[in-house]
């Protein structure tokens, strides 16, 4: 009995210091990753990640620069010349009016370019300096039609060119043609107020779930964070904005008309 309970004292004693010392530092090693298989394959997987990000950030950023620059430029391009086609009847009857009191074309061109404001008085304001300096009528016409490039001055080109290699009536033809626009735009304006409910419809219902997401978001963030990373929940997002991009698709479709 006394070497059983000289045995047990002796196996219940602590650790020495030296064996203590043993496993913190295999603690120690293994919080830092020293016992972790292949540590230099993980490190340089993440330098590849991070050198790929750092590459394709400035490639993004270019991309959506250049993106942007395109929008804003063709929104502006549209914008300048929808202000164009809705002064060019007031060139007509500008055109017309100096017609009739007997001058020829390029007077009429310079009368325009002297009393219409910006962009018409300016494109036109070109065209009689290039008439000026030597070019034909016809010819400073068609470069009119190609820095503006409404689809309405096609008519106006057409006409003085006509009139210039056959002869005719111009001031006729253009008061017609003056009037044929003015009711073309009448007749748009009619029609963008009919489909008013339509085009808000369509911004509405686009704008809500993008709304609700980022509501949602702001006040729970859990909501959508503990699914974002399944499988079925991006496909159900993919297919959602899918579905959201042909409705508007059709909306618009529905909504604009053509003359």
């Amino acid at each position: 009995a006394p070497m059983g309970r000289r045995a047990h004292i002796r196996l219940a004693r602590p650790l020495s210091p030296p064996c203590q010392g043993f496993r913190s530092n295999h603690r120690q090693r293994r919080r830092m990753g020293a016992g972790r298989p292949y540590p230099d394959h993980h490190s340089a997987h993440g330098k590849d990640l991070i050198h790929k990000r750092i590459i394709l950030s400035p490639t993004l950023s270019f991309v959506l620069t250049i993106a942007i620059l395109f929008s804003w430029l063709k929104l502006k391009r549209a914008r300048r010349i929808a202000r164009f086609s809705e002064q060019l009847p007031d060139c007509l009857d500008t055109i017309v009016r100096s017609l009739r009191a007997g001058h020829p074309v390029p007077i009429a061109l310079s009368l325009v370019g002297r009393e219409l404001p910006d962009p018409a008085g300016t494109e036109f304001g070109i065209t009689s300096d290039e008439v000026t300096f030597g070019l034909s009528v016809p010819d400073a016409m068609g470069n009119l039609a190609i820095r503006v490039g409404a689809p309405d001055l096609l008519y106006l080109v057409t006409s003085v060119s006509i009139q210039a290699q056959s002869g005719g009536n111009l001031s006729e033809v253009l008061s017609r043609l003056s009037r044929l626009i003015r009711e073309r735009f009448r007749m748009r304006r009619k029609v963008k107020a009919l489909t008013s409910e339509g085009r808000a419809s369509a911004i509405l219902l686009t704008a809500l779930p993008i709304v609700l997401f980022l509501v949602v978001n702001f006040l729970s963030p859990k909501y959508y964070g503990d699914v974002w990373n399944e499988p079925g929940f991006r496909k159900a997002a993919i297919v959602a904005g899918a579905l959201l991009l042909i409705g508007n698709y059709v909306m618009r479709r529905m909504a604009n008309f053509k003359f």
